[in-house]
């Protein structure tokens, strides 16, 4: 066996910083709380983390807690949401997947605690709040990627002697030991009755919030691609990142969910993209004159360098 010291691509718990941020400080009960949680790679190195990305099956990798301050300014915890997913799997069954970082990057997950619209649709707004008092809390986010079947390809021990293969995992168990917790931020939040119960329809803007106002998606689809990315859209309450990779051979397809404010509350849409474009009938040519001995048919088959939007949808 070869002796040497080999570092796997993986993330510490001192290697991430975990950051929770809360856009209203004062809410009622029973409002809509939108939040962020933002997790950066502070090394000098590339690393793998686990996120849900629309996660509704198994269980969570994040978990709310929610504690009292007393008068000593001791913490007590009064609420930790549940571990287990309780969600719809009827229409699909995903679960969380990797997400690259490279130095410096960060990864943000918005949340949505006490969405009923979409509780037991989407892991970002899976969490309702018990009834509390009127008072201040401390909340705090635990990132628990341990949970995941998939966290032993993503956390790995480094190896100083004895390396072996990242297909070997099963094998070598011992090579794989959790070292610690990921935990944010305390971020205090005011519990205010007299406050506003939901999150209200924004002004409009312009003609694409409009039309995610009124949930049009066929309108929607066509303003999308004209979007201006520098502008404020505020019916646009979050837009996902894309997939890092997609597959090699063409045409293939990719999308990603974006998360609005409509006249019936959030929404979540999906966007879907084509990659690529295969010319069946210039195809059929070309094979002719590769059978009658050309090497190359005199003009393409297909176009790679394209791409469009092929449907925008409710999810």
């Amino acid at each position: 066996m070869i002796s040497g010291t080999v570092f796997s691509a993986s993330l510490r718990p001192p290697e991430l910083k975990i950051s929770l941020k809360i856009d209203r400080k004062k809410v009622a009960n029973n409002d809509i709380i939108p939040m962020q949680l933002t997790i950066q790679n502070v090394t000098s190195h590339r690393g793998n983390i686990l996120i849900p990305y629309g996660q509704n099956s198994g269980k969570s990798l994040f978990q709310l807690r929610i504690y009292t301050i007393d008068s000593v300014n001791h913490y007590h915890l009064v609420f930790d949401s549940p571990i287990d997913l309780d969600m719809d799997t009827s229409k699909y069954r995903a679960t969380n997947g990797f997400w690259m970082l490279d130095p410096g990057e960060q990864f943000t997950q918005p949340f949505f605690i006490n969405d009923t619209k979409n509780h037991r649709k989407r892991i970002e707004s899976s969490i309702a709040l018990p009834q509390l008092s009127d008072g201040t809390y401390a909340i705090q986010f635990f990132y628990l990627p341990e949970n995941s079947q998939f966290f032993k390809y993503a956390f790995l021990t480094d190896v100083q002697e004895d390396p072996i293969l990242n297909d070997d995992v099963d094998v070598y168990p011992d090579h794989f030991r959790w070292e610690g917790t990921f935990v944010s931020n305390f971020v205090e939040l005011e519990i205010d009755q007299l406050r506003e119960t939901t999150l209200q329809p924004k002004h409009h803007h312009c003609a694409l919030c409009k039309n995610i106002t009124n949930e049009n998606w066929t309108k929607v689809k066509h303003q999308w691609v004209r979007r201006n990315k520098n502008v404020n859209h505020p019916n646009l309450l979050w837009v996902y990142d894309g997939p890092q990779a997609v597959l090699s051979s063409l045409p293939t397809f990719f999308g990603f969910n974006v998360i609005c404010q409509t006249k019936n509350g959030i929404t979540y849409i999906g966007l879907n993209y084509q990659i690529g474009k295969i010319y069946r009938f210039r195809s059929r040519i070309a094979w002719i004159f590769h059978a009658i001995g050309f090497r190359k048919a005199p003009f393409k088959t297909s176009k790679v360098n394209w791409q469009k939007l092929i449907t925008v949808k409710e999810l």
